[in-house]
């Protein structure tokens, strides 16, 4: 049997830019920067676990994307990613208190899930420093 084909994701763009707690995509959506986001557990059918966002210092936030859990009509030929960063990045879910010491998060054995930028994150670990897909790669003086 031969396996279908899946569907490619859609990333929701940001439609403006400049404030640093709102934000409305390109599906027309308002997002808000949030501490904290609840979302259902990839662990266990029916349980929701609950991520601390990462704060990146009123330059850019992330969010679930609203169009995630819209049902779609069956013509529609693409899905969407469960969380983006306003720069444009997917976000994922990041666990452990070196990952969140990354961010900027004191070491807390408490923290153990956070919602990231991908970009970033990948940006932080691989080069120090971390940065958004729209911005200098130079540090911050």
């Amino acid at each position: 049997m031969a396996e279908e084909p899946k569907k490619p994701t859609s990333f929701n763009i940001i439609t403006s830019r400049g404030d640093p707690e709102h934000a409305t995509t390109l599906s027309g959506h308002h997002v808000e920067k949030l501490e904290r986001v609840v979302i259902p557990s990839p662990f266990a059918s029916g349980n929701f676990i609950t991520l601390k966002c990462a704060d990146y210092h009123m330059e850019h936030f992330v969010y679930i994307d609203p169009m995630f859990d819209k049902t779609l009509p069956e013509s529609e030929t693409k899905s969407y990613w469960f969380a983006m960063c306003t720069c444009g990045s997917p976000a994922v879910i990041i666990s452990g208190v070196e990952a969140a010491r990354h961010e900027g998060v004191a070491p807390n054995p408490a923290i153990e899930w956070m919602l990231v930028c991908q970009f970033y994150q990948t940006s932080l670990i691989q080069g120090g420093h971390g940065y958004h897909l729209n911005q200098d790669k130079r540090k911050w003086s």
